[in-house]
This record gives C-alpha cells, structure tokens and sequence, in this order.
C-alpha cells in the first residue's frame, strides 16, 4: 500500500465483501506457496487494525448538531487519510491566545 487513502479502500472492500484484505489486493495466493501465508496475515492485521482505529475515531466524533457532529466525523477521517480538512475543528476553538500589545493602531487617532 502506498498511502492510506489506498488502505482504507481496502479495508471497507474486504468488510463489505466478507474477504480477508490480502484476498482482495491478491497476495494471499503468494504469501501461501512463499511463506505459509505470514505475509498475507501480517497484512490482514495491519489493515484490520487501521480500519478500526479509524472507524472508532469517526463514530466518536463530537458535535453539537448533527450537523457538527457529521463534519467533525469527516474531518477525522480526512486527516486519517491525509486529505485537508473541509470543516474547522471546534476542538481548536478557544486554544489560540491573542496578545493584546500585537493590535495595529486604530485607522483614526484616538483622543486621549
């Protein structure tokens, strides 16, 4: 696999087909006559694993409204996939300190 965008294609194709993933990618015939079908197991279980790590984080997703909680699920799954995030994170909210003394002067000046 070369990104996990291709990883988590593969893990939602063997769930919705009932097949081990190395079946669906076609190394499990391979890994059997080289090494007793390891290779395909280790990778079974390395999809297996970030399949539902994944799938756990996008149904944990917090949100006020469904709404919310619709574009919080996305953008988890977007950064677990590498792609940009569409929505802002409103876990973000509130963290970011502004320093009062960094305000541009006011565009008039001001009496004092």
């Amino acid at each position: 696999m070369r990104n996990s965008q291709e990883l988590w294609r593969t893990y939602q194709a063997a769930s919705e087909w009932h097949k081990r993933p190395s079946e669906v990618i076609g190394i499990l015939e391979e890994s059997m006559e080289q090494d007793g079908g390891f290779t395909a197991y280790c990778f079974d279980e390395a999809v297996h694993y970030f399949g539902s790590y994944v799938t756990t984080a996008v149904e944990q997703a917090k949100g006020k409204t469904e709404q919310q909680r619709k574009g919080a699920a996305e953008n988890i799954l977007r950064k677990y996939l590498g792609m940009p995030t569409k929505f802002r994170d409103i876990g973000e909210l509130g963290r970011h300190k502004v320093d009062a003394s960094a305000r541009p002067d006011p565009p008039f000046p001001m009496e004092t």
